[in-house]
């Protein structure tokens, strides 16, 4: 089991339908796959919080259309072609300042 230890509400989270297309658990679950050639019987979001769990069990077709994403995406970067894309994360990102979405940079 993978678990993901979360500071934030429950009702920020994931609806349990989609946490199966959750990047950070899928991340997790790949990244054990190439370490022991096993995917996680379970992979879950632990709200401490509230002491809530969200959980899936990852399996080659939940993780594979992910393992395809993150290669494309890796081979983006190393092709220097990663555009910048606006988000309500920008508010938090350390590069803030000199992003091309900023309006204000």
């Amino acid at each position: 089991m993978v678990v993901d230890h979360k500071t934030g509400k429950v009702s920020n989270a994931p609806a349990k339908i989609r946490l199966k297309d959750e990047t950070q658990l899928d991340l997790y679950a790949l990244a054990i796959y190439e370490e022991f050639e096993e995917l996680p019987v379970e992979a879950a979001h632990l709200y401490l919080r509230e002491t809530k769990t969200l959980s899936y069990a990852p399996t080659e077709a939940t993780v594979g259309p992910f393992r395809e994403r993150l290669s494309g995406v890796i081979g983006d970067v190393l092709a220097g072609e990663f555009p910048p894309l606006e988000s309500r994360d920008c508010m938090y990102c350390d590069y803030h300042e000199i992003c091309d979405v900023n309006p204000t940079s």
